[in-house]
């Protein structure tokens, strides 16, 4: 895990579960949610899925 010490503030890396106990460096993402990550600011919205029609 030393190349986590190498990434900036702005690095995102998504993945399932947390690679280790990193205390504030993991923001798990609620059921019926998606995250969406841009430079600057993430975000958190609710997402509905649209059926087939």
């Amino acid at each position: 895990m030393d190349a986590l010490h190498h990434l900036s503030e702005e690095t995102r890396i998504v993945v399932s579960e947390p690679l280790r106990d990193l205390p504030g460096a993991w923001n798990e993402v609620p059921e019926s949610a998606a995250g969406v990550i841009r430079p600057g600011r993430d975000e958190m919205r609710s997402f509905v899925p649209i059926p087939p029609a």
